[in-house]
């Protein structure tokens, strides 16, 4: 699924909310969603049918572009498992210029990697990888992480509430003006176990970061 373009939501493909699917060995790439969410794909949410589940195995996810979401935007109460997924040389403009997670959406993350994304954008923007909005919760085990750039956030940056847990995870070569791994600002609950970091990694705290 290739170069294909949306003005506001899911450059090449847009789920919609209660949609259940499955995308194996796939390629979606080069996807322009132009206004708004989630170039490669966006997975939205409904008030009637709930959000959309989504599962990547072993797909891979390149040069797409949105300005919030660049391969992928996960809306609110959406979900995402990947696992052996290549998130790479993806664009943002504001957030996430590899993965967006809404708020209360999760993601969970198996040996993937999230290589070579950015956004654009000017001063006050997040997460050249990936970008946890308010209580958005991720879980990436045995990923890597490397080469993503951003003001706030080379590789990941959460806010507001959301939950990150690494485990065994290797963050490296990521960039930023503040957190090359991780920029982590209000109330973020973090934790991680046996991951390696050879960026420089800020943690902002406002009130707590437990």
């Amino acid at each position: 699924i290739t170069a294909n373009i949306a003005y506001y939501y899911g450059g090449n493909v847009h789920l919609t909310g209660g949609a259940v699917v499955l995308f194996e060995d796939s390629e979606i790439s080069e996807g322009t969603a132009t206004y708004y969410y989630g170039g490669g794909i966006y997975v939205s949410y409904s008030a009637v049918a709930g959000g959309a589940h989504v599962t990547l195995e072993d797909c891979t996810l390149s040069g797409n572009y949105a300005p919030y979401g660049g391969a992928v935007y996960l809306a609110p109460y959406s979900d995402l498992s990947s696992s052996g997924t290549s998130f790479s040389d993806n664009t943002g403009y504001y957030y996430g210029g590899g993965v967006f997670v809404g708020g209360e959406a999760t993601w969970e993350s198996t040996g993937d990697t999230v290589s070579g994304n950015s956004t654009t954008g000017a001063s006050y923007y997040y997460g050249g990888g990936v970008y946890l909005d308010d209580y958005a919760i991720a879980h990436l085990t045995g990923s890597t992480l490397s080469d993503n750039s951003q003001v706030y956030g080379g590789a990941i940056a959460a806010v507001g509430g959301a939950e990150l847990a690494l485990d065994s995870c290797t963050l490296d070569g990521n960039s930023a003006s503040y957190g090359g791994a991780l920029y982590l600002y209000d109330d973020v609950i973090f934790t991680d176990t046996g991951s390696t970091f050879s960026d420089r990694m800020r943690l902002k705290i406002s009130d707590q970061l437990s």
